[in-house]
């Protein structure tokens, strides 16, 4: 294969099989023909989030090349889209820790990167394809994150529950609830508009009492629950 005529100094990468020698030709095995199968939807969302930024797609050794363009308002585009993908990749796996999590759309500030990353992460989970951008003599690497960030909420999800708990504890308060430890590790806060105990009160039936919480909570985040209006924390002497 002769080396192109086209200058990569500024392109996107998607490399599919490691240590090809440019300018010779590239044998396409059984494992690097697989790998090509998940390109083009990969291209797809490439095309889609850069626009008509990207030159047509180059095959050279290991490598698929994507030129972008070199006018002075792509000059920014390598920082912008970086940051954005690298944003947007941070954002996904906090929403996937939430309980519930948000939808993407609402989770991520750029929804425009999702297509993009989840096409990178599905062709890397499926044949370890990475992609890269190159310019200026830097090559970054375009985020590929797992595919269980992607999460989002189920279809009907309730994300409130009537609780009747042990409470062993007592946490540092929120700015507008008191928090306590319940017998099974999870937290709950107190709101003090609906439950105006100050912090020595709930020391004193935690500690120096039996404490039960019962009363209708709210799950806000993985093992929070925040106390809806109704409820009752309880305490009884310990003999």
């Amino acid at each position: 294969m002769c080396q192109p005529t086209h200058s990569f100094s500024h392109a996107i990468r998607l490399t599919f099989a490691r240590n090809a020698e440019p300018g010779t030709p590239l044998p396409l095995n059984k494992e690097s023909t697989r790998k090509l199968a998940e390109i083009p939807r990969l291209l797809r969302a490439l095309a889609k989030c850069y626009g008509s930024k990207l030159g047509a797609p180059t095959l050279w050794g290991g490598h698929i090349h994507l030129a972008i363009g070199r006018d002075a308002e792509l000059f920014d585009l390598n920082d912008a889209m970086v940051s954005d993908l690298a944003t947007t990749a941070h954002e996904l796996h906090e929403n996937s820790q939430r309980q519930p999590p948000l939808p993407l759309t609402q989770a991520v500030t750029n929804p425009h990167c999702l297509e993009l990353l989840r096409a990178l992460a599905q062709t890397y989970y499926k044949s370890e394809l990475t992609a890269s951008m190159h310019v200026a003599g830097q090559t970054v690497e375009l985020p590929h994150i797992a595919l269980s960030d992607f999460t989002e909420p189920d279809t009907g999800y309730d994300s409130t529950r009537y609780l009747r708990a042990k409470v062993i504890g007592v946490c540092v308060p929120a700015q507008d609830a008191n928090a306590v430890l319940l017998d099974d590790l999870s937290i709950l806060e107190l709101p003090t508009a609906d439950y105006p105990h100050d912090v020595d009160e709930i020391y004193q039936r935690v500690v120096k009492c039996t404490a039960v919480f019962f009363g209708p909570t709210e799950l806000i985040r993985k093992n929070v629950y925040r106390a809806m209006p109704g409820g009752t924390l309880q305490a009884q002497l310990t003999l």
